[in-house]
């Protein structure tokens, strides 16, 4: 029988292996993205090469597919992996992230922060921060124009008081 102590030591050293096994793994990925090698088998992205062959679920696919195009421009999370200092979950987060039509091209910006951000929060918090942050860089949503067509200002007087109701986009407010 072994003590506590013993046990938690084994599962944060089981830990530190699946980090680095992640880490191992989207390298591995990056290079057969680089080929394109999942088009030998009929397979039209990386993600559809991972749902396919390996049985990933959609989300840890596209994922794994951010993550790659991520570390391809910046290798510090996959770094961070491989040393153990960030978990899985954070790096997948970061990954979608980059996959973000009106955000991913901004996260190689705030990265540093985003890794730090990763390193001291747990997932929950860190994911609320990544929400945050997301909303305040697309603040006029999926479709600016229409935000901006869409203002309307309506004033309401009566006798003993005043009504004023403003629509438009985030960025007004």
């Amino acid at each position: 029988d072994v003590g506590d102590e013993v046990v938690f030591e084994r599962c944060r050293a089981v830990e530190l292996t699946a980090r680095r096994v992640e880490g191992e793994l989207i390298t591995e990925l990056i290079e057969i993205e680089r080929r394109k090698a999942y088009l030998t088998d009929g397979h039209r992205c990386l993600a559809a090469y991972g749902r396919g062959v390996h049985r990933w679920d959609r989300l840890s696919a596209r994922s794994r597919r951010g993550l790659c195009r991520l570390s391809v421009r910046d290798g510090r999370v996959v770094d961070r992996l491989l040393d153990g200092r960030i978990g899985v979950p954070q790096a997948h987060l970061l990954g979608r992230l980059f996959e973000m039509p009106r955000v991913g091209q901004f996260v190689v910006l705030f990265l540093d922060m985003f890794l730090d951000w990763a390193a001291m929060l747990d997932y929950a918090d860190f994911e609320e921060q990544i929400r945050t942050w997301r909303l305040l860089v697309d603040q006029d949503g999926s479709d600016p124009e229409r935000a901006h067509r869409q203002r309307s200002l309506r004033i309401g007087m009566s006798d003993h008081q005043y009504t004023a109701q403003m629509n438009g986009p985030a960025i007004d407010g």
